[in-house]
């Protein structure tokens, strides 16, 4: 695995010495800095290091003259410091093979328009350019089949004994950059630090290499696939993958953040996939595709698990029974009164518990009349204007909407002077301590996030899956140690 990092200042460079462990492979982008401006970083970067320069049209963000570009590439290739040169197919700076040591070369094809119809014709014509030690095909993918298609190059690459890096960038690529090795590929690349990243959909190096364990999957790992949009910070990939690990499961939980899930259905096969965690906004629609339903999807109509059965696919809603052995856990709900923030997937799991477990009184309080309206039709209560809450006497707070999730920490779904009664159950888990948290403390009313809710739903999933119960210290822990790693990463 090769990380990348396209310094805009030399404290880039310096924060990249500072990080410690460093990984085998450091591609370094010399777009916007010339060489001579980080040589002498450069000397402290123990990695093998790959000088590459990517002009604009290629995805980068050199601006400057061709033959500047190949002076910038040649420099660099000069100074000893590089254990590899990246040179693009229709660039000038390709004539530096015939001009030096033709085994520091990596030969690049980018394509940001798309994949091109003519993707083996493209390989072709890299692959013939003698003298590289190896070639580097990267398109864009549009749709997810775009994978499928690097895949076949890369076992036509592999039958050829070409040494081929290739990959799908966007966020419809995301299968390729976790998979590609496994599909034969001889190098994927990822951020160095994340939200840095050097391409579009590129992954971040720790979650690669961690998180995913790419090392892990090879031709026959199953996936099963988080769905949702956005999915930055989602913590399924990390306890999942940590529960596979520890009971040796040929699994993979890999994050796909899609505007539209239609797709996903028509390559099940093809991706060798065996379900998917979904979360918002596809919980209702993903129903469409369901040949079975448990008896909380039926009620609720939104399913959060989804297992592959054969050609069977059976709907699930892990949510219920989580928040119910949460709420059993906190307050006897026959004498509570619930507010509840909301009117998705989540607020319809929640309602769903409440009237299965005989709450006192629980009302739906939220922004969108019309869906406010059929959550509460639904399970029969009350649905009152978000604006209202201040005139209900709750003792209970249910926060089921996505506000003041990380990053946006700072906001809050209801106003000060709404909070009352005696425990506020945020949803949220990232941050730990939201804001609506942060205000209802000093009024004297208990707090709890999410956190156990997202454990429970996610242990119901893995046995759902496998057939087997998870260590729940083992996810307690894994949750621990991700929350730490975003929570460094905030401050940085």
């Amino acid at each position: 695995m090769i990380a990348s990092i396209l310094p805009r200042r030399r404290e880039d460079l310096k924060k990249a010495v500072r990080s410690g462990e460093l990984p085998e492979y450091l591609e370094i982008r010399l777009d916007l800095l010339g060489v001579d401006e980080i040589l002498d970083l450069v000397k402290g970067i123990p990695s093998r290091k790959i000088a590459a320069c990517r002009a604009r049209r290629d995805g980068g963000m050199f601006d400057g003259r061709e033959e500047e570009r190949t002076a910038i590439l040649e420099e660099a290739l000069i100074s000893g410091l590089f254990a590899y040169i990246d040179v693009e197919m229709e660039s000038e700076a390709v004539g530096l093979i015939a001009r030096h040591d033709r085994q520091k070369f990596i030969v690049s094809y980018h394509d940001l328009s798309g994949t091109p119809d003519d993707l083996p014709d493209i390989y072709r014509r890299l692959s013939s350019i003698e003298g590289a030690s190896f070639y580097k095909l990267v398109p864009f993918a549009r749709s997810l089949r775009d994978n499928l298609r690097v895949k076949g190059i890369l076992t036509r690459a592999n039958s050829e004994n070409v040494p081929l890096i290739s990959f799908c960038m966007g966020m419809h690529g995301t299968l390729s950059r976790v998979l590609s090795i496994a599909w034969g590929s001889r190098g994927v690349y990822a951020s160095l630090f994340r939200e840095e990243e050097t391409a579009p959909g590129q992954l971040g190096y720790d979650d690669l290499l961690n998180v995913l364990d790419i090392g892990r999957i090879n031709a026959k790992t199953r996936i099963f696939a988080v769905l949702g949009y956005p999915l930055r910070h989602s913590m399924s990939p990390a306890i999942h993958n940590a529960l596979y690990r520890d009971q040796n499961l040929d699994f993979v939980c890999i994050p796909l953040e899609l505007p539209s899930i239609d797709e996903v259905f028509e390559c099940v096969d093809e991706f060798n996939m065996a379900g998917f965690a979904v979360t918002s906004p596809f919980k209702r629609s993903i129903l469409k595709f369901a040949d079975h339903q448990d008896e909380a999807v039926k009620a609720i109509g939104a399913a959060n698990t989804v297992i592959l059965k054969g050609s069977s696919v059976h709907a699930y809603n892990t949510d219920t029974e989580a928040f119910s052995s949460e709420l059993k856990r906190l307050v006897n709900p026959g004498l509570e009164r619930f507010a509840v923030l909301g009117d998705g997937g989540a607020a319809s799991a929640v309602a769903y518990i409440l009237r299965r477990e005989n709450a006192a009184d629980f009302r739906i309080f939220s922004r969108n009349e019309d869906r406010g309206r059929e959550v509460s039709r639904r399970f029969g209560c009350i649905w009152q204007d978000i604006g209202a809450l201040k005139e209900y006497d709750y003792s209970v707070l249910v926060n089921c909407t996505t506000v003041g999730m990380y990053p946006d920490m700072e906001s809050s779904p209801i106003a000060e002077d709404s909070l009352k009664g005696k425990l506020v159950y945020d949803l949220i888990y990232n941050p730990e301590q939201t804001k609506l948290m942060r205000m209802a403390a000093p009024k004297g009313i208990a707090t709890v996030n999410g956190a156990s809710m997202l454990l429970k739903q996610a242990a119901l999933q893995f046995e759902l899956l496998t057939g087997r119960k998870p260590s729940e210290h083992l996810m307690a822990q894994t949750f621990r140690d991700k929350m730490l790693f975003l929570d460094k990463e905030k401050l940085e």
